[in-house]
Formats: structure tokens, sequence, C-alpha cells
């Protein structure tokens, strides 16, 4: 089970809190700032396969997810009560090599090399029915350096 679901509170709290805090610290200054939120494709939950879009209710699954989602109306509300430059892009699987082991794709390489050096351990991935997009993290962050002249949801 995921740290969200072992922390609950300190997720929900550190996510949506933390970003309601540097909202502030964006409406308080007199000189314009743009404040770019990256949001999850988790906050869509379990879709049964649908492609989602930007219409597509949220139905969170976890409370990093329900974290997520409140900061969609965190910044929704930010944007239309100050009329600040705020956005948000819901980002889905991307990967870079500073991404942590307990991520897919760096727990298969440390697994892969422990197996090469003679390790004679199990390795099991999880659930193999489950399809997902990936993405590339640098371009990722290309897109959401672009977007930053918009104020629309994106989806990545």
């Amino acid at each position: 089970m995921g740290h969200s679901f072992q922390q609950p509170v300190e997720t929900l709290e550190s996510i949506s809190v933390g970003t309601l805090n540097l909202l502030e610290a964006v409406r308080l200054p007199e000189r314009s700032v743009r404040f770019y939120n990256v949001r999850s494709g988790e906050c869509f939950g379990d879709t049964g396969g649908v492609v989602v879009d930007e219409m597509t209710p949220f139905r969170p699954l976890s409370t990093y997810a329900v974290a997520k989602a409140a900061v969609f109306w965190e910044v929704a509300n930010f944007h239309e009560a100050y009329g600040h430059f705020v956005g948000s892009g819901i980002l889905f699987n991307h990967e870079s090599p500073l991404r942590p082991e307990p991520f897919v794709t760096k727990k298969i390489i440390a697994m892969a090399c422990r197996i090469v050096g003679d390790s004679h351990e199990t390795f099991r991935l999880g659930n193999m029915d489950i399809a997902r997009d990936w993405g590339w993290a640098p371009e990722y962050v290309k897109v959401m350096w672009l977007s930053c002249s918009r104020t629309s949801l994106m989806i990545l």
C-alpha cells in the first residue's frame, strides 16, 4: 500500500494546505507571479479503461488523489477570486533518471541489476493488466513552461 494510505493526514496536509500556502504567497506580493500547479492523473481514479479528458469527473481512490483533486479546486477558486495567473496541468506517468526506486521503472532497473549480480530474489511487479501512458519528464517540463502563457487546463 502506498504512502498516502499509510500517512493520510500528512499526505492531505502537505499537498492541499501546502498548495494553499503557496497560493497565498502568490497573492500577497505587489509584483505579478505566475503559478503552475501539477496535478495527477490519479484524480480520475479507476476509469474502467475509458480514456479521460478535461471533462471527465474526478473519482479519486487514495488520499493522494483526493488531495490533488482538492488542489484543482483551490487553484480554480484562487484564479476566479483574485484574477492572478495560476493554472494546473494533469500529468500522467512520466520518468526521468531522478525518480526514486519506489517508482516502477527504477524498481525494475534496480531488480535487474541485483539479478545480474547473482541475486536469487524473486521479482513481483504487481498488476500486469494495468495499461498506462508513459512520458519523458523533460518533455513534460517543456510543455509546462510553454503553457505558462495561458491559464487553461492542460492534460499531458
